[in-house]
């Protein structure tokens, strides 16, 4: 089980270089415009809308996080506004030190913290806090790759 967490832990540390290399050269239109259109969410909120997720996650397994007032707006169901959202350079330092937090947390679940329920039912059916963690960093990535479009589309070269 440690194998598994310190995976999961070493994914949400590697997330941060990925959004780094896949936001660089974004102009301010670049984070604000949305993909196409027929809609989609901008890159500013996707980065909001997985800045909360960290934060969720860390309240889930036992930090001490207040919610912030602009977590609500980039939620599950939210509707794409970003005015209340902190600016992407601000989101994106945030996203990086809840990286290194969860991170530790993880490391530091015992064997029954990992599996004691997570909290709410998962997609496909598992409850554990191993499993919550390790669906909500796919859940990350998944909103990543969205960034990584959105800055093709934009018509800034591939990063990879």
């Amino acid at each position: 089980m440690n194998d598994a967490l310190d995976e999961i832990a070493r994914r949400f540390e590697f997330d941060a270089t990925l959004l780094q290399v896949e936001t660089a050269g974004f102009s301010p239109a670049d984070w604000s415009t949305r993909p196409g259109d027929r809609g989609g969410n901008s890159a500013h909120w996707i980065l909001g809308h997985v800045t909360q997720s960290r934060r969720a996650l860390l309240r889930a397994l036992g930090a001490d996080l207040g919610t912030a007032p602009w977590e609500a707006p980039v939620g599950r169901g939210g509707n794409g506004d970003t005015s209340s959202l902190p600016a992407p350079s601000a989101l994106s330092a945030e996203f990086e030190q809840l990286g290194r937090d969860l991170a530790s947390r993880l490391r530091a679940l015992t064997p029954a913290q990992a599996s004691a329920p997570f909290g709410f039912p998962l997609p496909d059916g598992r409850s554990s806090t191993l499993a919550g963690a390790s669906f909500l960093q796919f859940h990350e990535v998944y909103h990543l790759g969205q960034i990584g479009l959105i800055r093709r589309l934009r018509g800034h070269a591939g990063f990879a």
